[in-house]
């Protein structure tokens, strides 16, 4: 039996965790709904900060045998690693709103901020929260 760290989380909820987060940044650079990638409706989006959509992602996810969790993650991983395979160093540098377009309000930052958070700099941080 996987034994959770202080947050309550053992590593199958940090790898489901991550492989949420890799389906939203897959639907970012499709420009497909963030939220509903993630099985959140707009409203549910709209009314919840990152630690309540992280809360809503583990208690949607918990009940998930580890293989299929694992399959799941693997399973993103490639879809993320063949988009970004086909995108140019251009690419990476165009805004947050080019890929978003009907997201609201402007956002001119890159998008490579949100292939780092949302990769290896998320890796990191799920890697630190369960030791």
């Amino acid at each position: 039996m996987q034994q959770p760290a202080e947050d309550g989380w053992t590593p199958k909820d940090h790898v489901a965790h991550l492989a949420m987060w890799r389906r939203s940044l897959l639907a970012l650079l499709d420009g497909l709904s963030r939220p509903q990638a993630i099985g959140l409706t707009d409203e549910e989006h709209e009314a919840l900060d990152t630690d309540g959509i992280n809360a809503v992602l583990f208690a949607r996810n918990q009940d998930r045998p580890l293989d299929e969790v694992v399959a799941d993650l693997r399973d993103i991983q490639a879809q993320v690693r063949d988009r970004l395979a086909a995108m140019t160093d251009a690419d990476l540098v165009l805004p947050y709103a080019h890929f978003q377009p009907n997201d609201g309000a402007y956002n001119d930052r890159p998008v490579i901020g949100w292939i780092a958070g949302n990769t290896f700099g998320h890796d990191e941080e799920q890697a630190l929260a369960a030791e």
